[in-house]
C-alpha cells in the first residue's frame, strides 16, 4: 500500500517501526525495540588478542588485493574529496542513528498509522515473519483488530495468497502462544478457523484444530469448529463452498456438523456444490448421504443445484445429468492497464494524517493488484482458469465520440497536457473541479480505461470468454456527454465530475451495438455504486434527439439557444435497445440530506415492472425514496424527442437495524430490477461495478445502505442467470467505486471486489426462472409481513399490559382510599357521638383521575424510542 514511491522526503520517518516490517527489515527493528544499553563502552585491552590478530590478517590480505588497482586509480584520487566523502558517510550514520533514536521516541510498538494499522499489521500483511517475531517478543499486542479482524485471523488471510503459504502458518504457530482465547470472532463474527478453511491450507487448519485450548469447560474443540458467524456459516461451510477437500476430509473427521444451515437454509453439500469440487462433495455423499434430500431456501436440493449450474461431474455423483454444461474450459480474463496505475489524484502517499489521500486514489488498485497481496492476485483466481491482461490499446477517438463531445474531451486532454510529467514531479497535481484531480497521465489512464472495456467486448465476441472483470481508474459513471451531469434545472455540463472524467461502460455499449451489430444488439446497462450513476443515463438517453437549452452572457445582455445534442450508438433503434437500470443511495430533500450527485429519484421511464406478488411490498421500510416533484421536474426541464431509451432508477437511504440493510437492497433488486431486465432480455450486460454500498464505506454518511460481501455475491449469481438466460452468458463488469480500502487484501472494497468478480467467474449456467424468482419473493414478503405483524402483536400485547398494569394501581389506590376515608369517618362518628358539638372535617385522599390520553401518548413517545435504539444497534 506505501512503497517506496510513496515515502516522504521531508527526513526520517515519523513510523519507523511500519516502514521497517513493510520492507522486511527485522535487523533495524530489532534495534529500534532492544532496550538502551546501560552499560559502558567496553575497554580495548578487553577485546579478543586472536581476533584482534585475525582483522589485521585480514586487513592485509585486503590491502594486498586492492594494489593492483591501484596504479590504475592513482590519477584519479582525491584525497579532499575522499576526506569529504567519509564525512558525509559519518554524519549520515548519525544522523540515520539520531533518526532510529528520534523515531523509537515518538512511537510505541502498539501505535497505528492513518489507516489503523499497527506494526504487527504491517509485517502480517507483508509476509514479514522475523518482523512478527521481533514484534511478539518485544510485547506486540495480539488482540488489536486491524478493521474489525485480529491479527491471528489476518495470518490466516494470508495464506489466501500461494507466495505467503508457508508464512501464513508460521505466523499462525507464532501467534498462538500469545493469543488467550483461538475461539476469538471478528466483526463478521467469524473464528480464525473459518478464515484458515476458506482458504484451503491443510496444515494451518490442523495446527488451529490440534492445539485449540479451550477456554473453559463448555467450549470443547467440537463447539469451536462449529462455531458459526454472522451469516450462520461454519467453518465446513466456508472449506465447502471455496472447493476445499482436503480441509473438508479433515474437518468432518474432527467433528463438525454437515447438517447445520446458514442463512440461505444451505448444508455442506449445497455449499459443496456451490464451490464446484467433486472431491468435497464425495466426502460429504461418503459420510451424509441424507444431505443430498435437504432443500435451501430456493427450495433446492443439492442434487438439483448441480444440474442447474450445469457441473456434469458434479451431478453424475448425484445420478444426474446436465441440460446445458457451465463454460468451465474457457479462460476468464482480468483486464487491468498498467497506464491506469498513472493517474495520480495526489501527491505521495504516506502513512501520515497529514497526507490524508482523497477517497479515489492509486491504492485502490493497488489494494486489488499488488502482486504480493492483492485481492485478485488470490490463488482462488488461478484455479479459476484466470489470465490477467495489463497491456491495451488506448480507446480510439472515434469511439469516445459516439458518447461525448469533442469540446469536452479536449477540455480535458489539455489541462492534463499542461500539466508537468507526474513521473518527473510526483506532486504535480491538477484539478478539474472540486473533486476531481488530476495529473498528466490522467488522461491517458482514461483512455486506456475505456480501451480496456473496448478489449473486454472484443474478447467476448471472439469467443475467447463469456466473463470479463475490468479493473481500471479512473472511473466513469457519473460523466455524460458534456462531463458532468447536474440536477434539473441546472445549467448543462456544469457540477462536480466525481472523479470520473470517460464514461467506460457507456463507450463499451456503443462500440459493442456498433462495431458488433450483427452479433450484438440489445445491452442492459446495470449499475450498483451507491452513487447514481448520472453520467451513464445521460449518454443513454442521448442516444434519442434532444434539444436543451444553453444561457449565455455577453456585455450587452444574455440569452439562452437551443442546440441540437443525439450521439446514437447505432441507429435509430438505439432507445428500443438500450436500458439502464441502477440501484443507489438517495438523499431526501425535507431533511436537507443532499447526497452526491443529487440525482436518481425513483422511477421507470417506462411504466413500473415490479414484481405482480400476493403480499404487498413495504418498500418505504426497506428505504426507498420516492420523490415525485423531482420526477417532475425531470420531466419538465426535458426536450426530449421521441421514443426514449429503458431508465429504471431506485433511490434509497438505510432504513432499519444496519444488520438488516443488505436484505432490504436484495429485496429492491428482487422487486424491482430484475424482472425488468430479464423482461428486456439483454444479449449483454455491462455492470457497473461500484462497491462504495458497503457498510464499512464511509463516503456514504447517512444513507449507508449497508451492504455486505454476501450481497455483493448474491447479486452477481442473479445477473449471471439472467445473462445465461439472454446472453449466452456474456457479462462485462466494469470497476467504478469503492473507498475502504484499509487493510488492503482484509479490507472491506478489496474483499467484495474479489468476492464479486470470483462470483462471476465461477462456472455456472443456471438460467433465470422468473416464476420461481416470484415464488421465492412473496414467500419472503410473507415471513417479513409475519414477523412484523407479531412484533405488532406484542407491541400491542406490551401496550395494553402496561395500561392495565397503571389502571390496576389506580384501582388499589382508589380501594385503598375509600379505605381510608371510611376509617375516618368511623373515627368522626365516634368523636361526633363523645363532642355533638363538633363539626365533622370534609377529608378526601382520592386520587387525581388518570389522563389516559396523555397516557398513550406517552407509551407511544417510549415505543419510538424503543425503536430507534433497535435502529441504530
Amino acid at each position: 500500500m506505501f512503497g517506496a514511491d510513496s515515502d516522504s522526503d521531508d527526513g526520517p520517518s515519523a513510523l519507523p517501526l511500519h516502514d521497517c516490517c513493510e520492507t522486511n527489515d527485522a535487523e533495524t527493528l530489532r534495534a529500534l525495540l532492544a532496550p538502551p544499553s546501560t552499560d559502558g563502552d567496553a575497554a580495548e585491552g578487553d577485546a579478543d588478542p586472536a581476533a584482534n590478530e585475525d582483522a589485521e590478517e585480514e586487513k592485509e590480505d585486503g590491502d594486498r588485493g586492492d594494489d593492483e588497482d591501484d596504479e590504475d586509480d592513482e590519477e584519479d584520487f582525491d584525497p579532499e574529496a575522499e576526506e569529504e566523502e567519509e564525512e558525509e558517510e559519518e554524519d549520515g550514520a548519525a544522523a540515520f542513528g539520531a533518526a532510529l533514536t528520534a523515531g523509537l521516541a515518538r512511537v510505541s510498538i502498539d501505535e497505528r498509522d492513518r489507516e489503523g494499522h499497527t506494526p504487527l499489521h504491517v509485517a502480517l500483511l507483508h509476509g514479514s515473519i522475523d518482523c512478527v517475531n521481533a514484534l511478539l517478543d518485544a510485547g506486540a499486542k495480539s488482540y488489536v483488530t486491524l478493521e474489525g479482524s485480529p491479527p491471528l485471523h489476518i495470518a490466516c488471510a494470508m495464506s489466501g495468497f500461494e507466495r505467503h503459504e508457508t508464512f501464513a502458518l508460521e505466523a499462525v504457530k507464532a501467534l498462538l502462544p500469545h493469543v488467550e482465547n483461538e475461539s476469538t470472532q471478528d466483526d463478521y463474527g467469524r473464528t480464525a478457523l473459518s478464515v484458515a478453511a476458506q482458504h484451503g491450507v491443510l496444515a494451518i487448519v490442523q495446527t488451529l484444530v490440534n492445539d485449540f485450548a479451550p477456554p473453559n469447560e463448555e467450549d470443547t474443540v467440537e463447539v469451536y469448529i462449529n462455531l458459526k458467524d454472522k451469516t450462520r456459516n461454519r467453518p465446513l461451510h466456508w472449506a465447502c463452498a471455496y472447493g476445499r477437500g482436503d480441509v473438508v476430509e479433515f474437518l468432518l473427521k474432527s467433528g463438525a456438523d454437515a447438517s447445520l444451515r446458514n442463512d440461505n437454509k444451505d448444508n455442506a453439500l449445497h455449499c459443496a456444490v456451490r464451490g464446484g469440487d467433486a472431491k468435497c462433495v464425495e466426502a460429504l455423499l461418503k459420510l451424509h448421504p441424507e444431505l443430498a434430500q435437504e432443500q435451501n431456501a430456493q427450495s433446492q436440493t443439492p442434487a438439483q443445484m448441480a444440474a442447474a449450474r450445469g457441473r456434469p461431474v458434479i451431478a453424475k455423483l448425484f445420478k444426474l445429468s446436465v441440460d446445458a454444461a457451465a463454460d468451465e474450459d474457457l479462460k476468464r480474463f482480468i483486464i487491468a492497464p498498467d497506464v491506469c496505475f498513472l493517474h495520480h489524484s495526489c501527491p505521495p502517499i504516506t502513512r501520515l494524517e497529514k497526507d490524508t489521500p482523497p477517497p479515489e486514489n492509486v491504492n485502490r488498485l493497488t489494494t486489488l493488484l499488488n502482486p504480493s497481496n492483492g485481492t485478485l492476485r488470490g490463488k482462488e483466481f488461478s484455479e479459476l482458469n484466470v489470465e490477467y491482461v495489463s497491456e491495451v490499446k488506448p480507446a480510439a477517438w472515434v469511439d469516445i465520440l459516439r458518447c461525448h463531445e469533442y469540446a469536452y474531451l479536449k477540455k480535458v486532454q489539455k489541462i492534463c497536457d499542461q500539466l508537468p510529467d507526474i513521473r518527473m514531479l510526483p506532486r504535480a497535481i491538477g484539478t478539474i473541479d472540486g473533486d476531481t484531480a488530476v495529473c498528466s497521465q490522467s488522461f491517458n489512464a482514461a483512455l486506456a480505461a475505456a480501451g480496456a472495456t473496448i478489449e473486454a467486448v472484443e474478447k467476448i465476441i471472439a469467443g475467447e470468454t463469456k466473463k470479463v472483470f475490468c479493473a481500471v481508474r479512473p472511473p466513469g459513471h457519473h460523466s455524460g456527454p458534456l462531463g458532468p451531469v447536474g440536477t434539473p434545472g441546472d445549467p448543462i455540463g456544469t457540477g462536480s465530475h466525481g472523479f470520473c472524467l470517460i464514461n467506460n461502460v457507456a463507450v463499451a455499449a456503443a462500440y459493442a451495438r456498433c462495431v458488433h451489430r450483427n452479433k450484438i444488439r440489445r445491452i442492459a446497462l446495470v449499475d450498483f455504486d451507491v452513487h447514481h450513476g448520472n453520467g451513464t443515463e445521460a449518454c443513454v438517453q442521448n442516444t434519442a434527439p434532444s434539444a436543451p437549452q444553453f444561457k449565455y452572457q455577453l456585455p450587452i445582455g444574455g440569452g439562452t439557444f437551443s442546440m441540437h445534442m443525439y450521439r446514437p450508438w447505432l441507429d435509430e433503434t438505439d432507445p428500443e435497445e438500450i436500458m439502464f437500470a441502477s440501484v443507489h443511495g438517495y438523499g431526501r430533500r425535507e431533511l436537507q440530506h443532499h447526497f452526491y450527485p443529487g440525482t436518481g429519484p425513483t422511477k421507470s421511464t417506462k411504466g413500473e415492472y415490479d414484481l405482480d406478488t400476493e403480499e404487498i411490498p413495504a418498500w418505504d421500510e426497506d428505504g426507498v425514496v420516492e420523490d415525485p416533484m423531482h420526477v417532475e421536474a425531470e420531466v419538465r426541464v426535458s426536450t426530449a424527442k421521441g421514443e426514449q431509451p429503458w431508465v429504471l432508477d431506485v433511490g434509497m437511504e438505510g432504513a432499519g437495524k444496519r444488520s438488516e440493510r443488505g436484505h432490504a437492497w436484495r429485496r429492491v433488486w428482487k422487486g424491482k430490477i430484475l424482472p425488468a431486465i430479464n423482461a428486456f432480455e439483454p444479449e449483454l450486460i455491462i455492470i457497473s461495478a461500484g462497491f462504495d454500498a458497503h457498510a464499512k464505506d464511509d463516503i456514504q454518511g447517512p444513507v449507508n445502505l449497508g451492504v455486505k460481501e454476501q450481497d455483493y455475491e448474491w447479486l452477481t449469481t442473479e445477473l449471471v442467470k439472467i445473462a445465461n438466460a439472454h446472453s449466452d452468458g456474456r457479462v462485462i463488469s466494469v470497476l467504478e467505486g469503492g473507498y475502504r480500502i484499509q487493510g488492503g487484501p482484509i479490507s472491506a472494497f478489496g474483499r467484495s471486489v474479489a468476492t464479486h468478480v470470483r462470483t462471476l467467474f465461477q462456472p455456472n449456467a443456471e438460467k433465470y426462472d422468473a416464476a420461481r424468482a416470484k415464488t421465492e419473493f412473496n414467500a419472503e414478503l410473507r415471513v417479513r409481513r409475519e414477523i412484523r405483524e407479531k412484533r405488532e402483536a406484542e407491541e400491542e400485547a406490551e401496550r395494553q399490559a402496561y395500561l392495565e398494569r397503571i389502571a390496576e394501581e389506580e384501582r388499589a389506590m382508589m380501594e385503598s382510599n375509600d379505605a381510608m376515608d371510611a376509617d375516618d369517618a368511623n373515627g368522626e362518628k365516634r368523636e361526633a357521638e363523645t363532642d355533638p358539638e363538633q363539626t365533622p372535617s370534609k377529608r378526601s385522599r382520592r386520587g387525581v383521575p388518570v389522563d389516559y390520553a396523555a397516557l398513550n401518548a406517552k407509551i407511544e413517545a417510549e415505543a419510538a424510542a424503543k425503536k430507534a435504539a433497535n435502529t441504530e444497534s
